[in-house]
């Protein structure tokens, strides 16, 4: 009777349901070429299948966490009340009793909403423990012997900001999941006990001592030869570092060409109210795939232009060091194509991460004026309100023009306006740009400058 009850009780235990895992998420140009990835919360995670992890690393970690996976459910009886009492006596970290509880325990932590509730989720309680045993029930139901491990390895932690097989192969060896040596394999099996104590680039020693610990379980499990294992156990680390897994958002080294870009779509999603789902998406559970409007070839264009016209290392074209930026707007879409400054993305030395193509909102500096462009707008205004092709008219610098209506039809009036060089006895022409009529379909444009705007009296 007491079995029978205790079984109804633990069946009918409410748990949640485990939520969706943060992965990374890309920012990609109109033809999908990367632009930069961004982790949510910064957790650097990213989910690979079983046939993707190498079968020595699938095995490395199944003989010293689990050596009896495929033969128990959710829980391994003496595994687990032995993982239960050594937590409550404060002995050597046990993690979950089997593979499904310690997944379940990660995807707990992993999916947490704050720091006090991952706290929880990893607290040494019996409740805790009973808890991930129900939710472990659910799982195993839910999946494969197979799929279990890939998930199980897909949020172990394996220290340095590692979450993840895939992640970890990239971090310490250069490599990916599928590709992992058996030493390889061994060393981040070893660690998943206790990350820190057996982190490979703060104690080197005592890494090769618990991989080898693991290269001997797996040939006391017959996964491997006694020789095999000796062969290995013989081997350095052999770390090659990398630092690409962990690169995230606009600082990156992938999104440097064109990270004003970047940081202006960064800026949209999290501005605008038709992007919060996919912001609160983006840092939260991630996944997502940011097809923009980006095209690389314009923005290549728009990068060698503004650093030709203002280079930003000063010298005899830019002594003041001024500031260049440009957008790229395709007419008829208004697709932005790209974005460019004079100045590299960064908070270091004659960096800066204000894009001054934009709006402050968006991250963008006070406004700059809109100079040389203003005169394509005078110049089809004029033609528009029938100002012939070829009209001139000469205007002394400084000159009162007027009437002049602003943008909400008021009128105003511009008194001592001056050209650019300052006031003087010259006399500056200006023509609406059109020299008669051309003889090809196309006219040609007049390269005449420095002329003032008008607008024609109503």
């Amino acid at each position: 009777m007491v079995t029978r009850d205790t079984a109804k009780t633990f069946n009918d235990l409410k748990v949640p349901k485990l939520g969706v895992v943060p992965t990374r998420s890309e920012i990609v140009d109109s033809s999908g070429h990367l632009i930069a990835y961004y982790y949510p919360a910064h957790k650097y995670r990213i989910p690979v299948g079983y046939e993707a992890i190498a079968p020595a690393m699938r095995n490395a970690i199944i003989a010293i966490e689990d050596s009896r996976f495929y033969q128990h459910g959710a829980l391994d009886p003496r595994g687990f009340f032995r993982a239960l009492v050594f937590d409550l006596q404060h002995k050597a970290v046990q993690g979950g009793s089997d593979l499904a509880q310690q997944y379940v325990k990660n995807a707990l932590v992993l999916t947490a909403p704050n720091g006090a509730a991952a706290a929880q989720a990893a607290a040494t309680t019996p409740q805790r423990k009973i808890r991930e045993l129900r939710i472990a029930a659910n799982v195993v139901h839910e999946m494969t012997p197979h799929q279990l491990l890939a998930a199980y390895l897909n949020v172990a932690y394996f220290e340095n900001q590692a979450y993840g097989i895939q992640v970890a192969a990239e971090r310490y060896f250069g490599t990916d999941a599928k590709h992992l040596t058996l030493p390889e394999s061994a060393m981040l099996a070893g660690m998943v006990e206790n990350p820190t104590a057996d982190d490979p680039f703060t104690q080197p020693k005592q890494a090769l001592a618990r991989r080898n610990v693991v290269l001997q379980r797996m040939a006391q499990l017959k996964y491997i030869t006694k020789d095999l294992a000796s062969q290995a156990e013989a081997k350095p680390l052999g770390l090659h570092p990398s630092t690409i897994p962990l690169q995230t958002g606009c600082l990156s080294a992938s999104a440097r060409p064109e990270a004003f870009f970047c940081d202006y779509v960064l800026a949209k999603l999290r501005v605008d109210p038709a992007y919060s789902k996919a912001w609160t998406a983006l840092n939260t559970t991630g996944g997502l795939t940011i097809t923009t409007t980006m095209n690389a070839r314009d923005q290549r264009a728009a990068t060698h232009a503004v650093n030709w016209v203002e280079p930003s290392f000063g010298g005899t074209f830019n002594p003041g060091r001024n500031a260049d930026a440009e957008v790229l707007i395709q007419p008829g879409t208004g697709q932005v194509r790209a974005i460019a400054e004079n100045r590299r993305y960064g908070t270091g030395r004659g960096e800066t991460l204000v894009d001054y193509a934009v709006d402050q909102k968006y991250d963008g500096g006070a406004g700059v004026q809109q100079g040389s462009s203003a005169k394509l707008f005078t110049l089809l205004t004029a033609l528009k309100q029938g100002i012939p092709f070829g009209f001139s008219m000469k205007v002394t610098s400084p000159a009162n023009i007027s009437p002049y209506y602003s943008c909400r039809g008021q009128l105003s009036f511009y008194n001592n306006l001056s050209n650019a060089e300052g006031p003087g006895s010259a006399r500056s022409r200006c023509t609406t740009g059109l020299r008669g009529r051309s003889t090809s379909s196309t006219p040609s444009l007049s390269r005449r400058s420095g002329c003032a705007t008008w607008s024609r009296p109503r």
